[in-house]
């Protein structure tokens, strides 16, 4: 398809606000800076479609398509926008014939036309890998991803359809019993505004289309309270799994979701099978279903999307987002904040269980200030216990170790040959624990500021913990462990990313904790 690129080069404002989330809110238009809007001539009747851009710094780099919501079009603001800018991925938000409620928009072929013209024109324009193409949408933005997995020729790697809308016969009906503005715009989309034209209704529905057998990953999420505190039942999702299953899988019943899990869902609002201890990010997952690239789950929530955890979901040159790690992480209060490295890690390892057992002001092996709950030595066999137990005595996955920053404190007079000595130590208490893991992470422990480093507290520690960095990769040789360094990592730029000169800003965690992410799935 060839398409006429027109630039309005366009810098939108950078004000969006982080607060309750109205996930079919077309009023709010505020983007970061670097976003631009451009407008592409359709291939299909020749009409100018803008779209928002962001195009990445480097070559190479994922396209995520981004699909608004169902009343909103492409300046509507899009709340992974921010994380986008944030990992520098290449970005489009089309406007596919704006809001649903004219019989070009709402699921037309015009839609699926419009939605391929601007993957076409991302690639080029950005230079974005044409194999790692990814589609997300929420609520109508899921319903035209359900539809684009359905009809899309582009071979895209991933679909992500959070809240959306499968079944338009079925919503209008539902619509109507809770009195909501869905059902006029309907009959508005499919050419009536008296009786519901079913046919065209069914046309543009995911649920009535030919199932494709493409090699695309197809990711399905709601909240179980949707339809009760929101305006999408969660049956639009379930059933659509359902229906592609069924399709692709004739005779497969156990990956289906069965009638009683269905209503249990539906009517009790709650469903937890025993020993499932699932989440995303910070939500509880009660339901998850799969088979092979195609997944369902139902999180704890009501019409929304998980923000933090979108992105995280997507298999951007990987295939493993949906794999449960089991993971300890051990470490001091870098690992303890609420926005440290291990709950980063639940975001970008979002089905995993993290066990945090990091806390302020520990050790490797000393009692600092005299307290023994902060010497990891004297601590790790209850640690590992803990852990063992709470993922019902199956093996560890990873154990994660960042250690040594209080260690270096001046008032504890520890050179850096006892503190490497002491992490041996910790690390051969591991394996003769008795507990079963699969692989030990060592983390060398991020630099301090030269002003930090003079004051009376840390004084000598920036040399102690530069010498840490070498000995702590030799131990990682010696005990086969993951070496992760967090030192020179942050060493040229550190002051842009400390609060005070010792602790990691909120970026830098989420920095550190991709670099982690790397090592576990390595």
């Amino acid at each position: 398809m060839k398409s006429l690129i027109i630039y309005s080069m366009l810098c939108i404002s950078s004000n969006l606000s982080f607060g309750q989330v109205n996930w079919d809110d077309e009023q709010s238009k505020n983007w970061p800076a670097g976003f631009y809007k451009i407008e592409i001539a359709s291939s299909a009747d020749s009409t100018l479609q803008p779209s928002i851009l962001y195009k990445s710094l480097k070559p190479g780099r994922p396209l995520i398509l981004s699909l608004h919501t169902w009343s909103g079009d492409y300046a509507q603001a899009d709340s992974i926008s921010w994380d986008i800018k944030g990992r520098d991925w290449n970005y489009i938000h089309p406007h596919f014939r704006g809001p649903n409620w004219t019989p070009d928009a709402c699921g037309s072929n015009l839609v699926i036309d419009d939605i391929e013209d601007a993957i076409n024109y991302a690639i080029k324009v950005t230079g974005a890998n044409p194999n790692e193409v990814h589609v997300v949408g929420t609520s109508g933005g899921g319903h035209a991803t359900m539809l684009c997995y359905m009809k899309l020729p582009y071979p895209v790697k991933s679909f992500s359809a959070w809240v959306g809308i499968s079944n338009l016969e079925d919503w209008y009906f539902e619509s109507v019993g809770r009195n909501q503005q869905y059902a006029k715009d309907i009959l508005k989309a499919t050419g009536d505004t008296i009786q519901l034209n079913v046919a065209e209704a069914r046309i543009r529905s995911p649920f009535y289309a030919p199932t494709p057998v493409r090699n695309s990953n197809l990711y399905l999420y709601a909240g179980i309270h949707d339809g009760y505190l929101g305006s999408v039942p969660v049956s639009q999702t379930l059933k659509f799994y359902n229906k592609i299953v069924s399709d692709l899988y004739p005779g497969d019943k156990e990956s289906l979701v069965s009638a009683e899990d269905m209503l249990e869902i539906l009517s009790k609002r709650n469903y937890q099978l025993k020993d499932f201890n699932m989440h995303i990010g910070d939500r509880k997952l009660h339901y998850y279903k799969k088979k092979n690239n195609i997944s369902v789950a139902i999180f704890e929530g009501k019409h929304e999307q998980i923000v933090k955890s979108v992105l995280p979901l997507l298999p951007v040159n990987t295939s493993i987002p949906d794999t449960i790690f089991n993971i300890l992480c051990i470490g001091d209060s870098n690992g303890e904040f609420p926005a440290g490295w291990p709950a980063q890690l639940r975001y970008l390892l979002p089905f995993s269980i993290i066990l945090n057992k990091c806390k302020s002001g520990n050790t490797i092996g000393l009692d600092n200030n005299g307290d023994t709950s902060l010497n990891e030595l004297k601590n790790i066999n209850n640690h590992l216990i803990k852990a063992s137990k709470a993922v019902s005595g199956k093996p560890l996955d990873i154990i994660i170790i960042m250690l040594g920053t209080n260690d270096c404190k001046a008032i504890l007079k520890s050179n850096p040959m006892q503190i490497t000595r002491t992490m041996n130590i910790l690390l051969q208490k591991i394996k003769e624990s008795g507990i079963i893991y699969k692989k030990i992470i060592l983390v060398a422990p991020p630099p301090v500021t030269v002003v930090a480093n003079a004051e009376e507290k840390y004084k000598g520690a920036l040399n102690k913990l530069s010498s840490l960095r070498k000995s702590f990769e030799n131990l990682s040789k010696i005990h086969r462990c993951n070496f992760v360094d967090a030192y020179s990592l942050f060493e040229m730029d550190f002051p842009e990313y400390t609060t005070d000169g010792v602790h990691l800003t909120t970026l830098a965690q989420q920095k550190l904790a991709r670099i982690i992410r790397e090592a576990i799935t390595n």
